[in-house]
């Protein structure tokens, strides 16, 4: 891909959700994720101009301490969202979880009005290891949909997570 002119790369944790729930053959176990990560350290002095961003977070305390350049949050349903087909606004597209409809009624009205955003903007209901983490701003607590499809709530644990800080 590199040398037909791809410069930016994201790699995806994929989570099955949905129809995929339960179907262990399809996440990447973090043990796998750290391998990729350390592969991608490796093959970057050959790919000079080369951007590798992970399209799904994970949390800091689930990386070793090396490769925490690659966290980030998840930033679906705080400054990102998903908005389908039918103009109805998601936390994120693979969560589904629908906060409003944009098409009758706006963006900030849909915020103000949703428990969902308010507990996911605040860290209310996330796990009490994250919220008492000192790395829980960097993070967050990893993927959101990732909760949703281990604990049945996006504010529960991502199953990556090993509550380090």
């Amino acid at each position: 891909m590199y040398e037909i002119g791809v410069r930016n790369f994201s790699i995806t944790r994929f989570t099955p959700t949905g129809v995929g729930q339960g179907e262990s053959t399809l996440g990447l176990s973090i043990d796998k994720l750290i391998e990729v990560l350390y592969l991608i350290e490796r093959l970057k002095p050959q790919l000079p101009e080369a951007n590798f961003l992970l399209a799904n977070s994970v949390p800091l305390c689930a990386l070793p301490k090396d490769l925490c350049h690659y966290c980030n949050y998840c930033h679906f349903g705080s400054s990102r969202f998903y908005v389908d087909v039918h103009g109805n606004l998601l936390m994120c597209g693979m969560s589904r979880v629908r906060i409003g409809n944009i098409m009758n009624d706006t963006l900030q009205n849909i915020k103000k009005k949703s428990v969902d955003f308010r507990n996911l903007v605040t860290g209310t209901g996330f796990p009490e290891e994250c919220r008492n983490c000192r790395d829980f701003a960097r993070c967050r607590g990893g993927c959101r949909a990732a909760a949703l499809a281990y604990s049945g709530s996006y504010c529960g644990k991502d199953p990556l997570c090993c509550y380090g800080g």
